[in-house]
């Protein structure tokens, strides 16, 4: 019990301190580590940022969202959301980190950034917020900007075919919805219902 809620409570500090820890092993492994490999720690870096300014600095993304939708304020509901976000996270960046000859595991993160940045923007409008600003909305794009680049060197040293990007894209959206699925139901609400909120 006292494991559990100190994960819930420190979940994106662990999150921190676990991408840290990949990132000073590449650092003084720099030499050998493979492109893919530097890119993945690249998103992995990313993905901590992200979640910080999503979740705590503004923070409360959750908040935002469970109004639209018409879900509870519930912080232990929002703790739970969040470590599975943070799972998500772990496997998408860890599964290319280890399996890193196929490029296609790559293209997850990287179509994660553009997509982010998409859902963060328009979210401006669909929320009407009275600022231009969502929280994760900076760096959702800065994520944007990471992909485009890694896009461009994948495909400037011939390193990524169609059938790649078809598979990341499948990937990603595939494990994307599997992961919202997983928050909804944390707050016990069918997706049907979630729908129906969201067009009252």
């Amino acid at each position: 019990m006292f494991m559990k809620k100190f994960v819930l409570k420190y979940y994106l500090e662990l999150f921190t301190a676990f991408v840290l820890v990949f990132t000073v092993i590449d650092g003084v492994l720099y030499p050998k580590i493979s492109d893919y490999r530097k890119l993945i720690n690249l998103f992995m870096v990313l993905g901590v940022l992200h979640e910080w300014e999503e979740k705590r600095f503004p923070g409360g993304i959750f908040e935002l969202m469970a109004k639209k939708i018409g879900l509870k304020q519930e912080k232990e509901k929002f703790d739970i959301s969040g470590m599975i976000v943070i799972l998500y996270w772990i496997i998408i960046t860890c599964i290319p980190y280890i399996c890193d000859k196929y490029t296609f595991l790559v293209l997850i993160p990287v179509v994660l950034g553009l997509f982010e940045a998409f859902v963060h923007t328009i979210g401006i409008f669909i929320q009407k917020m009275k600022k231009p600003y969502t929280p994760g909305l900076i760096t959702a794009w800065i994520m944007a900007i990471a992909s485009v680049y890694t896009i461009y060197y994948l495909e400037a040293n011939n390193l990524v075919v169609a059938s790649d990007y078809i598979l990341g894209v499948i990937l990603m959206f595939g494990s994307f919805i599997f992961m919202d699925i997983a928050i909804i139901r944390t707050f016990r609400i069918s997706p049907k219902e979630m729908m129906a909120n969201i067009k009252r």
